[in-house]
């Protein structure tokens, strides 16, 4: 379904630009069109169902939010669109795959690693959050919706 939208956007893009549509309505509703594809490409690649989750940790217990994990690699660092899960003893990052399986697991630590949390910028563009674990690693996630459910964060960790 991926490769088709894919496929289908620079075709109405070609269509819209290149082709002379007399009729403004016909015209305007290829725009429509086009930004419905955008939508269902984002939707595609970046939106991890709760289903999903569930079936993958066999639990229906956990606390989760669309996140998305940043990898630094040396000077240069890359977003990944996901969901943060935290469910008992366990965190975990959940990334929207196009194969059979549904969902990867992308990254995975345990709670007892954790030594303290920072909700502050973790890039020059986003807010999140950042996990300072034991070893001294740091581990940073962008998303908003954390700072708003600290309290569910915290209970999901246990330290409440």
């Amino acid at each position: 379904m991926k490769k088709l939208v894919l496929f289908l956007m620079p075709v109405m893009l070609f269509i819209i630009v290149f082709i002379p549509i007399k009729n403004n309505l016909i015209y305007w509703s290829l725009y429509l069109v086009l930004f419905a594809l955008f939508f269902a490409f984002y939707y595609l690649d970046s939106i991890v169902k709760d289903k999903d989750i569930k079936s993958y940790l066999n639990t229906t217990e956990y606390w989760s939010v669309k996140a998305g994990y940043i990898k630094i690699n040396g000077n240069n660092s890359d977003i990944v669109n996901g969901r943060l899960v935290i469910v008992k003893n366990s965190v975990y990052f959940f990334k929207r795959s196009g194969g059979k399986e549904k969902i990867i697991l992308l990254k995975t630590f345990p709670v007892s690693d954790i030594a303290t949390y920072t909700i502050k910028k973790v890039d020059d563009f986003h807010e999140g959050i950042v996990f300072s674990l034991n070893n001294g690693e740091e581990v940073l996630f962008s998303s908003k919706a954390v700072k708003n459910d600290e309290d569910g964060l915290n209970r999901a960790l246990g330290w409440l």
